[in-house]
C-alpha cells in the first residue's frame, strides 16, 4: 500500500482527525529517518492491523488471547509494548523514557504515538521516536520468533537489534546507547544469545540524552532471568560521548557495590575503551578524575574485568 494514502485513511484517532496536531503527527510520521518497512510498521499498529492475540480474539478467533511472554494479562498492542515486563526492561535498559506512558498507562497506543509527535519539537525527541520504532519493531519480531518459532531473544538482545538497526541505517552520528552486559563468552556475535553462568549477575545499562538537556542513566540487573534491581538517574553532563560513557561505566560499579555484588564484568559498547580501562590507561584532564573513580570502584571489588562488546 503507498505510503502517500496514510493520511487520508478514515480510521484515523477520533481526538485528533481533521486537525493540525493530526497533520503533524502524519508528517513527522513520514520524514522519521527510519526504513519504510518501519513507516509502514507504525501505520500498521495506528490502523489496527497488528495481529496481536487480543485483536485475533476480537475478529472471531477461538484463541487464548494471554501474553506468551508473561502470562499475567491479554496481549493488546498497549500491552506488547509498554505493560508487558519484557517490554518495559527493554524500555528500561534503552534509556528511552516516556512520561505519558508511564503516567498515563491507560493510553492507546493512537494517542501516545499522536503525543510524543506532537511534543517532538526538539531535534534529540526525533532521534529518541525514530528509535523507539526500531524497538517496537523487534519487540514485534521476536514476539513471533517466540511464538512461531520457539526461538528466546533476551531484552539486551532486543535493545542491541533496535539500536544497531537505527545506526546503521542513519550511518551519521546519532546518540547511540551504550551498553554494559555481563557476558558468560566473549566470543559470540552480537545477533547470538547470550546467558551468564549461574549465580552471576548481568547488568545491562544505557544513557540517552533526555530533554532537559541532561543524560538519562538507565539499568537493569538480572539474575538467570530474573530482574534484581532497577534504576533509573539523570545527570546534568556537558562532556563527550567517551566522557558520558566513562560516568555510565562509573555510575554501574556504584551501583554494583551499593547492591553487594562483587564479581562484575563491564561488556562496553565503545570500541578500544574496555582495552583502556584494563591497562588502568590515563585519560585527558577532563575526564581523568572519572577514570580514577573507576579505577578505586573497581579494588572494591574481588574481581572487575572490561571487555570490547561491540555490536
Amino acid at each position: 500500500m503507498a505510503l502517500n494514502q496514510l493520511s487520508n485513511d478514515t480510521n484515523a484517532p477520533e481526538s485528533s482527525k481533521g486537525t493540525s496536531a493530526n497533520r503533524r503527527m502524519w508528517d513527522l510520521t513520514w520524514k522519521l529517518p527510519v526504513q519504510n518497512k518501519i513507516k509502514n510498521f507504525i501505520w500498521r499498529c495506528l490502523r489496527g492491523f497488528i495481529s496481536s492475540k487480543k485483536r485475533l480474539q476480537c475478529k472471531g478467533l477461538t484463541i487464548d488471547s494471554i501474553c506468551d511472554h508473561c502470562g499475567a494479562a491479554e496481549e493488546d498492542l498497549e500491552h506488547l509494548f509498554f505493560k508487558c515486563p519484557r517490554a518495559q526492561i527493554c524500555w528500561k535498559i534503552s534509556g528511552l523514557q516516556w512520561n505519558k506512558i508511564t503516567d498515563h498507562p491507560n493510553f492507546s497506543f493512537a494517542e501516545w504515538w499522536s503525543n510524543i509527535c506532537n511534543d517532538s519539537s526538539l531535534p534529540a525527541m526525533t532521534d529518541r521516536i525514530s528509535l523507539s520504532t526500531y524497538l517496537m519493531w523487534w519487540l514485534w519480531k521476536t514476539r513471533n520468533n517466540w511464538l512461531f518459532n520457539k526461538e528466546k531473544c533476551s531484552e539486551v538482545e532486543v535493545v542491541r537489534r533496535a539500536t544497531h538497526d537505527w545506526n546503521e541505517f542513519t550511518d551519521v552520528g546519532l546518540q547511540v546507547p551504550t551498553t554494559i552486559i555481563d557476558k558468560m563468552s566473549n566470543n559470540m556475535t552480537p545477533l547470538e544469545e547470550f546467558f551468564p553462568r549461574v549465580g552471576q549477575i548481568s547488568i545491562s545499562a544505557s544513557a540517552l540524552p533526555s530533554l532537559d538537556g541532561c543524560v538519562v542513566f538507565a539499568a537493569v540487573a538480572k539474575s538467570e532471568d530474573l530482574t534484581l534491581l532497577e534504576w533509573n538517574e539523570s545527570y546534568m553532563y556537558e562532556g563527550d560521548e567517551l566522557g558520558k560513557t566513562l560516568c555510565l561505566v562509573r555510575w554501574i560499579l556504584e551501583k554494583a557495590i551499593q547492591a553487594g555484588w562483587s564479581d562484575i564484568l563491564c561488556k562496553i559498547t565503545k570500541k578500544g575503551l574496555a582495552k583502556q580501562l584494563k591497562r588502568r590507561q590515563n585519560f585527558s584532564w577532563k575526564i581523568h578524575t572519572v577514570a580514577e573513580d573507576i579505577y578505586s570502584l573497581a579494588n572494591l571489588l574481588s574481581s572487575c574485568e572490561f571487555a570490547d562488546d561491540v555490536p
